[in-house]
């Protein structure tokens, strides 16, 4: 039979809104469909990288680590590979989701998306940022802004390891 193209993702880098902890920029991952896409639904994903409990644990989430780092999108790709949402199935042509728009938030802020401090701290001279909330509230805004997302009408939400909880902690503001 013939094999479908995989999907595609695009990085959206957001360098003058948002800040990850090594101050590299945060950004949205689109996913463009194959099929026509129905403004109306969006499925969205927070990736889970690991929680940075303590200023020994930030450190050792790498600064410069490949996308599965919660410190740094330095060295994010532009297609990368959603391991979790592809071994369950989501992202494959029969999913039930094939043809939906599609948004992943690159974690890197080491929190879950729950940092509200607005400079740096110093650890050892080096500057870290905490900047998660204000990263997640930009991300939904550009959504919003850029791609329509006040016209859509059924939204699954979804995450894998701390980014399941991150989705749990932020529901109600996701829910807005």
């Amino acid at each position: 039979g013939s094999r479908q193209k995989p999907f595609s993702w695009r990085l959206n880098s957001l360098p003058q809104k948002t800040s990850c902890m090594d101050g590299s920029a945060g950004g949205v991952y689109l996913r463009v469909p194959h099929t026509p896409r129905n403004p109306k639904w969006l499925l969205l994903f927070v990736d889970g990288v690991g929680w940075c409990h303590h200023f020994s644990t930030c450190r050792a989430r790498g600064f410069g680590a490949p996308f599965h780092s919660s410190a740094s999108s330095s060295k994010w790709t532009n297609n990368p590979k959603f391991t979790h949402m592809t071994h369950a199935g989501l992202l494959s042509h029969n999913s039930p989701f094939s043809d939906w728009n599609a948004a992943a938030f690159g974690y890197c802020d080491g929190s879950a998306f729950l940092g509200i401090r607005q400079k740096a701290t110093l650890v050892g001279g080096k500057p870290y940022l905490f900047k998660g909330q204000h990263n997640l509230l930009t991300y939904l805004e550009w959504l919003q802004e850029e791609h329509g997302l006040q016209e859509v009408r059924e939204v699954v939400v979804m995450g894998f390891g701390y980014g399941a909880l991150a989705t749990l902690l932020h529901l109600p503001l996701l829910r807005q």
